[in-house]
């Protein structure tokens, strides 16, 4: 298995840094494939920039993009290791998303522009059968015909996310996100921040992408809670990346 980790922090004395050299272990000891791509150690460029968006569109992708492309392309499970940072991921890989996750590798324009060509999926032909039936009829066939178009909608919008998925480049690829936080988890969960952050980067970025997210851990209060907890915690991660890897 190619296993790729994207990791984000700035510190080496960081516990993100501590997560970073145990899954690293863990995943060479599987005897996996693996690829570090630490963001601030290569110096990576978060800045998209209008050459950006021409090159990307006029077929000559940056070299550094193109690079990060090709170790995503590689890998079959991709761990993401970052901080969270004002309720969110650092500023050096939200613009790794930002430029690395552009159109040309996570969606198949092809099948896009065909589907665009083929004229909107929506349309179809009803055909409404005029009844001289009795008032209690009558009202039982709207009944059927409120059914039919609530089944007409869910069809289409399960159709919408098939083509969308089929689309979608990175299918078959699976992601496991690690995030530390200096806030107890308790208080994220009362304002529902848990459940944002998940929706925003499990489903927003990555399922959007076609990828499976298999696990997504936050580990809160870190720079208070004991090394024991400490511990505790890189043993549950080192099971978990087994887990994946079996």
């Amino acid at each position: 298995m190619n296993h790729l980790i994207i990791y984000a922090h700035p510190s080496t004395n960081s516990f993100s840094n501590a997560i970073l050299d145990e899954l690293k272990e863990c995943s060479m000891k599987k005897n996996c494939r693996t690829e570090v791509r630490d963001l601030y150690s290569i110096g990576f460029d978060p800045v998209l920039r209008a050459a950006d968006f021409e090159g990307i569109c006029g077929g000559k992708t940056p070299e550094d993009i193109k690079r990060e492309h090709g170790y995503i392309k590689w890998a079959d499970l991709i761990t993401f290791i970052y901080p969270i940072w004002w309720t969110g991921m650092p500023a050096i890989l939200k613009g790794y998303i930002d430029r690395v996750f552009s159109c040309e590798l996570v969606q198949d324009k092809e099948k896009d522009d065909q589907k665009d060509e083929g004229g909107s999926e929506d349309k179809k032909e009803i055909s409404i059968k005029e009844s001289n039936d009795s008032e209690e009829n009558s009202k039982k066939k709207s009944s059927n015909d409120n059914e039919k178009h609530k089944n007409s909608e869910q069809t289409n919008s399960e159709s919408k996310n098939k083509q969308d998925n089929n689309r979608a480049l990175l299918k078959g690829k699976r992601v496991l996100i690690v995030n530390t936080m200096g806030t107890p988890n308790e208080t994220y969960d009362n304002y529902g921040m848990i459940n944002s952050m998940k929706q925003t980067s499990d489903i927003g970025i990555f399922s959007f992408c076609g990828m499976e997210v298999v696990q997504h851990k936050f580990f809160g209060d870190v720079p208070n809670v004991s090394d024991d907890l400490r511990k505790k915690y890189l043993n549950e991660l080192k099971d978990i990346l087994e887990k994946v890897l079996s």
